[in-house]
């Protein structure tokens, strides 16, 4: 059977317009922790059952409940949670002094009240041993001095440690009992063991209080860590609608401009098929005067040369022999009909740069440079 345990802290819950529920465990952390629903279940249900008897009787109702999880085993733990239920304007003291309590078991009296449930309504907790929660109605409880604790941060040896500590107080006590010391030792023994245990108390609750500062500093920079996601995030958005509003505007002007580039292409390739056209046009032309040219001097040859056939003829000169003698003179007129076709072709081919150069200027801009104006 474990030991008696001193009185754990006590948390009222709720408005002022809602029952008073009191609540206390004491027993170890494991149980506290792995009992949370059905002991918050337990509450609510004595709750609903205060509410109806206060409508039924129409008078203040008080509901307390002691309940107690015994464990078996080499070293039985018992374990025991107190809930006191009863209105926030209700008198205590005269409330309790209209109940007479007589002996009573384990269970609590026939009324359903018992005077441990009775006095815990005035009952002041120091500060070091109870630990409030803003986000829970439940209590931090400190863990019996002379049961071992079974919490995360405490190992296997520290709990012997404690029950060797316990035992050899015990064997002294026994031993100084035995030989008849005097008060003044035993007092003072257990006042040192009083003070031992509640600088383990004091202890144990400076730990838990760093653990819930430092489980509260990693949520506040979980919670920085969070916004600055947050923010980053949004900064990263706006960022890639603009990067993507401008991707799609150059791919709207991607076809603009290569539709530009096909009508530019197509107005030079019009250009130049006019340039060509107008070209072969003008040597065609060319070649047609100059063969029209040549036929009328080749015209005008033959007859010359029949109208000196016949002068030369009256004037009894044998052509025949002179046409044998000015063989070696044809080579000089075939001369002369080649130096005319260069000349005839020389300006076909001036006539033709004049106008690829007029041609030239008419696509060029006109540039005036003022320096040379003035």
């Amino acid at each position: 059977m474990a030991s008696t345990v001193p009185p754990q802290a006590v948390r009222a819950s709720g408005p002022n317009n809602e029952p008073r529920v009191q609540h206390k465990f004491d027993g170890d952390a494991k149980i506290l922790n792995s009992t949370f629903d059905e002991r918050m279940a337990l509450r609510k249900t004595l709750s609903d059952l205060h509410q109806l008897l206060q409508r039924l009787e129409g008078q203040n109702v008080q509901i307390a409940a002691e309940i107690k999880l015994r464990v078996a085993g080499p070293q039985g733990k018992e374990h025991t949670y107190s809930v006191t239920i009863d209105d926030r304007t209700i008198d205590s003291p005269a409330f309790a002094s209209q109940f007479q309590f007589g002996k009573h078991d384990s269970h609590g009296s026939p009324n359903g009240v018992t005077n441990a449930a009775a006095e815990t309504n005035h009952k002041q907790l120091s500060p070091g041993r109870a630990r409030e929660d803003d986000t829970d109605d439940e209590v931090c409880e400190v863990n019996p001095p002379k049961r071992a604790r079974t919490d995360d941060g405490v190992t296997a040896s520290a709990a012997a440690r404690n029950k060797s500590t316990d035992r050899l107080l015990r064997e002294a006590l026994a031993v100084l009992q035995q030989h008849k010391s005097d008060d003044t030792t035993l007092d003072f023994i257990e006042q040192w063991h009083g003070e031992w245990v509640k600088q383990g108390g004091w202890l144990f609750d400076t730990l838990n209080g760093l653990d819930k500062l430092s489980r509260e500093q990693h949520a506040n920079v979980y919670a920085r860590i969070n916004v600055v996601q947050d923010v980053l995030g949004q900064s990263i958005n706006a960022a890639s609608a603009s990067t993507l509003n401008e991707l799609t505007s150059i791919s709207k002007l991607i076809p603009w401009l290569e539709q530009c580039r096909k009508l530019a292409a197509d107005k030079t390739q019009a250009r130049e098929e006019k340039w060509r056209s107008s070209s072969a046009t003008f040597h065609d032309k060319s070649r047609k005067d100059r063969e029209t040219a040549e036929k009328r001097l080749e015209d005008e040859l033959q007859k010359q040369r029949a109208l000196l056939v016949k002068i030369a003829e009256a004037n009894g000169i044998d052509v025949d022999e002179e046409d044998a003698k000015e063989d070696a003179g044809s080579t000089r007129e075939a001369s002369l009909g080649a130096q005319l076709t260069a000349e005839l072709e020389l300006q076909a081919s001036r006539a033709a740069e004049r106008l690829v150069a007029q041609e030239v200027q008419s696509r060029n801009p006109i540039t005036i440079d003022d320096d040379e104006a003035t």
